[in-house]
């Protein structure tokens, strides 16, 4: 059965100067929509948002006009006439926001019909849709981004509205901008962080040590092909583990950006670069930093540039990362693909990603300072520096849970044990 394509996407534009433009486009139409081309340029990157950013916004605005879409709603027409959504609109917004864009649009129609003969009450409808199971619920944080960037919209609308409209309108505007703002900022999933057993955590020593058995670029058993495949796969594997850099950053690395003197690695930002062919650029997310290589890692990367320099178009540019076969720079698409015979073939690693790898550095991170005697209060300006994060930023504990937990753990086995052999003495 074919998935059903949504009536809108995010198409990006590529610029002559390099910018990245995404702009949400009407399948049927085939044409722009104007008014969240006017947010995302006027607002968006009015504010240095990065085009990843953008178009993440926009992928959420596709939920907002879906449900204009299924209920025959105009927005200019709505406002004109003093009304933006309905209270029952505003629940099925807040409904497939939280579910994924497949299982929206596996229902062909809208959620909550607005024939008032079929549905009493709005308490009917959500009891509707409590009853009703969707294949695949998001993260709450994901519905939260979603609602977030929708609310941020509609505001933006309703103040253009307002400008627009003549003065004898403009209070009822506000007001109806003000209830509509307060309906889905309260409807909008609340992320408390209580939830800390599923947490993700990193690699654990064993699995780690079957990672780095299996990338073993000796070993007859690889599911990586090509000689080139093998060594620039293995080189992602052990870059990502052992500096903690993101997918991004490290597809935008260049061989400038490696020192040979210093035994030094450059992760730099580079948004909107005029020389990256890739039309989806990898961002750095975050700041700018120098990180060491050890001798063995210098000498994988030079390895790999040897192998690097037989590959046609390879030479065209100096990205570190290329295609097997065509030379250009590794895309994001190519590089989670390289990810899929390892959790495929490996039951330990089905849920292996990038990210997750990020996770075990910092982890690997925090034993070595615990080893050699480096007082816990002086790490976070460690991790930050070597995440990339701001001076203040409280990002570095999301990455510490597994050994924060393993140190708690074994200071209250220590303390039981304590209190065990006090209460044999006192017997």
């Amino acid at each position: 059965m074919c998935q059903q394509q949504s009536p809108y996407f995010v198409h990006m534009v590529l610029t002559v100067d390099g910018e990245r433009l995404p702009i949400l486009m009407c399948r049927e139409m085939g044409v722009p929509i104007f008014e969240p081309i006017v947010w995302s340029i006027s607002e968006l990157r009015g504010r240095q948002l990065a085009s990843n950013t953008i178009q993440q916004a926009l992928r959420s605005l596709i939920f907002l006009y879906i449900v204009l879409y299924r209920n025959k709603i105009n927005l200019k027409q709505r406002l004109e006439e003093g009304q933006l959504l309905n209270p029952w609109e505003i629940e099925e917004l807040v409904y497939i926001c939280k579910s994924t864009l497949a299982a929206t649009l596996a229902s062909p129609t809208n959620l909550i019909t607005l024939n008032p003969k079929k549905i009493l009450s709005l308490e009917k409808a959500r009891m509707a849709m409590t009853r009703r199971k969707v294949a695949s619920d998001v993260d709450p944080s994901t519905a939260a981004i979603r609602l977030n960037y929708i609310r941020e919209f509609l505001a933006w609308r309703v103040t253009q509205a307002i400008l627009q409209a003549p003065v004898n309108k403009r209070s009822n505007l506000i007001i109806l901008k003000e209830i509509t703002d307060l309906a889905l900022r309260n409807k909008t999933p609340q992320v408390t962080g209580r939830n800390h057993l599923y947490q993700r955590l990193g690699l654990d020593t064993e699995t780690h040590k079957q990672l780095l058995n299996l990338i073993d670029i000796e070993n007859p058993e690889s599911v990586w092909v090509s000689t080139h495949t093998k060594v620039r796969n293995v080189l992602i594997v052990r870059m990502l583990l052992e500096l903690g850099v993101r997918r991004s950053e490290l597809l935008g690395v260049r061989i400038k950006d490696i020192s040979a003197q210093g035994h030094e690695i450059k992760i730099l930002r580079r948004p909107d670069d005029i020389h990256d062919p890739r039309l989806y650029e990898p961002n750095t997310k975050t700041r700018d930093r120098l990180l060491a290589l050890s001798q063995d890692m210098f000498l994988q990367i030079s390895n790999y540039l040897s192998t690097r320099r037989n590959i046609l178009g390879a030479r065209r540019h100096d990205f570190l990362l290329v295609a097997n076969g065509t030379g250009a720079p590794l895309s994001i698409s190519e590089f989670n693909r390289l990810f899929k015979p390892l959790q495929v073939t490996t039951p330990s690693l089905q849920y292996l990603t990038p990210h997750l790898l990020r996770h075990t550095f910092f982890e690997n991170l925090c034993e070595s300072l615990d080893k050699n005697g480096i007082p816990v209060e002086e790490w976070d300006p460690m991790l930050r520096r070597l995440g990339g994060w701001s001076d203040t930023s409280t990002t570095p504990s999301r990455y510490t849970k597994r050994y924060a937990q393993r140190k708690a753990n074994e200071a209250m086995l220590s303390m039981q044990q304590r209190l065990k052999m006090k209460v044999s003495h006192n017997e």
